[in-house]
């Protein structure tokens, strides 16, 4: 008698920032300078987990956006003065991987289908409970 293994077949995870509002936590997946010299920031949510999709949220700065604000609340003078390089800018490549939590408000517009993810507040992590069962997508 022959035997049939069978495997079993996890679907390939899509990311897509149409994120679940509310408090989330998160790593950061990238952050870099746009050609318009703004700032962009992107999270990846840890805390929500879906077996289809991998969310994201994302705020960009403008120059003239307090970015530096945002950044000593959510990581504290001390970690900020080391991500600042020796020609005072800001070092991406440490910012990245970074925790926080976040949250997200979703934005109604008529003129898209999906509302708009903003990223109401970034903050240290832990400042939002998580509970014990807590996992990375």
């Amino acid at each position: 008698m022959a035997v049939i293994l069978r495997r079993k077949m996890k679907p390939k995870k899509t990311t897509t920032y149409q994120t679940p509002g509310g408090e989330h936590r998160t790593i950061v997946r990238d952050a870099f300078e746009l050609a318009n010299g703004n700032v962009r920031i992107i999270f990846q949510i840890t805390s929500t987990t879906h077996p289809l999709f991998i969310y994201l949220a994302g705020k960009t700065y403008k120059p003239t956006d307090d970015l530096t604000k945002d950044l000593i609340e959510w990581l504290g003078v001390k970690k900020v003065h080391e991500l600042i390089t020796d020609d005072g800018n800001l070092d991406f490549e440490k910012l990245k991987k970074l925790e926080a939590d976040i949250c997200i408000e979703n934005i109604e517009n008529n003129a898209y289908e999906h509302p708009f993810a903003f990223v109401k507040v970034i903050a240290a992590p832990g400042t939002f409970y998580f509970g014990p069962d807590e996992k990375a997508a």
